[in-house]
């Protein structure tokens, strides 16, 4: 049986909103990515599962060092050195010194590396970062569950990497209390449907025949999209393509599949290079999050909206200047 005290000990001191729809390509640095914009991927060009990508216009811990605020980042994938005052990369990428802080940080828990959560370090760091240095702004990425479903062959299950992470959040809060500074701290937990990046299922260049010679698929993460060699505007080509994907989408060989919608291309920034999408069924499910402070509601349950409106949910309770944005604020998450 699931246990979740302390998640459910700051559900009952705050906001919990599920079924929340996800973002367009929703993947684990795309998502990252537009929590800390409130933008999709067309603004802000994180695309990709990749290494320390970067974010393009304005974002949550750029806007906190603008304010002169103290910001760190801990494990989450979408910062890099330079970006925050203080940084660890993500426990997903190569394992290398970033900064003096990092090594420091290493000779104090690197011992914790080596336990059975994945997590350690970046929570031992996470605490001792609370503890000593008070930060305006803390960014920790949590990779413990998201392994567990990609690799579940490794004898993780999700329940006991949920539960895990249950740990880690009342570890995080201890340390908020012992610190003194709990009566102006701010949480906000994000999860959901973001995955790892995958190859798609099939190569669907190989049911195109001869519109092959005129166009191709190219995997991105995680969907299919097709471009022609060179762009042109013959109908009867466009024709002959329309029927040919009609007909790989309701070909059982490949799958079952669906096509981006023209909304869906464009907010996930591949509509200016290909001409359509196609994503594989059950691949985006949906998200929530958790919000708790002095200006949150206790105990409040809701649903709906978007993961876009984590962002000036956070700007709000940090008092930030907003920016335009394509998440919305919900007034009945505020006091």
């Amino acid at each position: 049986m699931l246990s979740l005290p302390r998640f459910a000990s700051l559900c009952a001191r705050g906001a919990l909103v599920t079924d929340v729809a996800p973002v367009c390509l929703n993947r684990e640095h795309t998502l990252c990515a537009c929590v800390v914009t409130g933008r999709h991927p067309r603004s802000h060009g994180v695309t990709h599962n990749r290494a320390a990508p970067r974010v393009a216009g304005r974002n949550l811990y750029a806007q906190a060092r603008k304010e002169s605020r103290s910001v760190y980042a801990i494990g989450w994938p979408t910062v890099t050195r330079g970006e925050v005052h203080r940084f660890i990369p993500c426990a997903t990428e190569k394992p290398r010194i970033s900064s003096l802080y990092h090594l420091i940080s290493l000779l104090r828990h690197g011992g914790a590396a080596k336990a059975a959560s994945p997590d350690a370090f970046a929570l031992c760091a996470a605490r001792d970062a609370v503890l000593r240095h008070k930060p305006g702004l803390l960014l920790l990425g949590l990779a413990g569950l998201l392994r567990a479903k990609q690799d579940p062959g490794k004898g993780v299950s999700a329940i006991s990497a949920l539960e895990q992470c249950d740990k880690h959040i009342g570890t995080l809060i201890d340390s908020v209390w012992a610190a003194g500074t709990a009566d102006i701290t701010d949480y906000i937990i994000f999860g959901g449907g973001a995955g790892p990046e995958r190859d798609f299922p099939v190569d669907l260049n190989a049911f195109l025949g001869s519109l092959r010679e005129y166009g191709g698929f190219h995997a991105k993460a995680g969907c299919s999209f097709f471009k022609y060699h060179t762009r042109t505007e013959n109908p009867a080509l466009h024709a002959k393509a329309a029927r040919v994907i009609g007909g790989i989408l309701e070909n059982p060989d490949c799958g079952r599949l669906r096509l981006l919608t023209e909304a869906e291309m464009d907010k996930s920034g591949f509509a200016g290079e290909y001409e359509i999408g196609i994503e594989p069924l059950g691949t985006a499910t949906s998200g929530f999050y958790l919000a708790a402070g002095a200006n949150v509601p206790h105990g409040l349950r809701l649903t709906g909206g978007s993961m876009l409106d984590i962002c000036p949910l956070a700007l709000r309770l940090s008092d930030m200047k907003k920016w335009a944005q394509d998440g919305c604020l919900r007034a009945d998450l505020l006091l």
